[in-house]
């Protein structure tokens, strides 16, 4: 399929990647409308989504349709149209617009969003240090008082919330990398560091991609907008300027710490172009009871 300047947008990248702030910026442009999280795509993807048996039997939708002789072609084709229609519907009211569609967890389908969608829209990918995004994933979960569905795997099997937070990144974003290297016409990959850095050259390419004109006042009039009501990030929404005040926030992680999750991060940081975290020198036993001898001894003397 031909993609054309009336196809819809899609921003992909791992939760507290700055999904929210790119999403706030392009709601500024006057053709285009990006509300809160609608979860239309990545319901979707679960439809076709299916179990396999130990003899590699497919137990989902599309293997119990093709029973009743409705192929698989047919039925991506059916959802496909199904959620479009929903977003479309959702911009109806925003006459002349195009939809853009940003729900952070589609991250977590990128294989059947890629199966559903991947020739038929525009695909906006956001990376963001991996470091900082474990960080504020916990920082999101704390406030929220639970795990989102896409983190549990990992914080079941790992005992430190930040390593299994990072490994949720690790994966995400390697696949988000894979889909950007195999639709390299209609996927464009940027870096969230970029954005708040050089956010009118960042935004200008994303609208070249996507066919749109660029003006600078599209950034302000994006992240002043407030009246529009939606699932989001509610933080995000506080901020009427881009801001760099939570950007590389791992630097004040524990040596040991970054010892170990160095080697966790590293070869993604490095492919992204990041700089790689050096190794710092190990902690010894010794050194980390000390440390925290003297961390409840500087608390004591707050209290007294």
């Amino acid at each position: 399929m031909a993609l054309t300047r009336e196809n819809g947008v899609i921003i992909l990248g791992h939760p507290r990647s700055g999904t929210t702030l790119l999403r706030r910026i392009l709601n500024g442009h006057e053709n285009l409308h990006c509300p809160g999280e609608t979860h239309v795509l990545n319901s979707c993807a679960r439809f076709i989504q299916a179990e396999k048996t130990a003899n590699g039997l497919d137990m989902g939708v599309l293997a119990g349709l093709h029973f009743s002789d409705i192929a698989e072609e047919e039925v991506i084709n059916q959802v496909r149209k199904f959620g479009f229609s929903l977003l479309e519907q959702a911009c109806s009211k925003k006459l002349g617009k195009r939809w853009v569609e940003k729900t952070a967890v589609d991250s977590n389908y990128i294989d059947e969003i890629d199966q559903l969608f991947g020739e038929h829209a525009y695909f906006i990918g956001i990376v963001r240090h991996g470091l900082d995004v474990a960080i504020s994933s916990k920082d999101f979960s704390d406030a929220a008082g639970m795990y989102l569905n896409m983190f549990k795997p990992y914080i079941n099997q790992y005992q430190q919330p930040l390593e299994a937070l990072l490994r949720s990144w690790v994966d995400v974003t390697t696949d988000l990398l894979n889909f950007s290297q195999k639709h390299p016409k209609n996927c464009l990959l940027i870096r969230y560091e970029d954005l708040i850095e050089e956010p009118e050259e960042v935004i200008s390419h994303i609208l070249e991609f996507i066919g749109e004109d660029f003006s600078p006042e599209i950034i302000s009039k994006g992240l002043e907008n407030t009246s529009e009501l939606g699932l989001s990030d509610h933080k995000c929404l506080q901020q009427s300027k881009i801001t760099k005040v939570n950007s590389k926030r791992w630097e004040l992680l524990s040596d040991f710490q970054l010892n170990h999750l160095s080697n966790i991060a590293n070869p993604l940081l490095e492919m992204l172009d990041y700089d790689k975290i050096e190794t710092l020198n190990s902690v010894s036993k010794e050194d980390a009871l000390r440390n925290y001898e003297l961390g409840l001894m500087v608390n004591a003397k707050k209290i007294n």
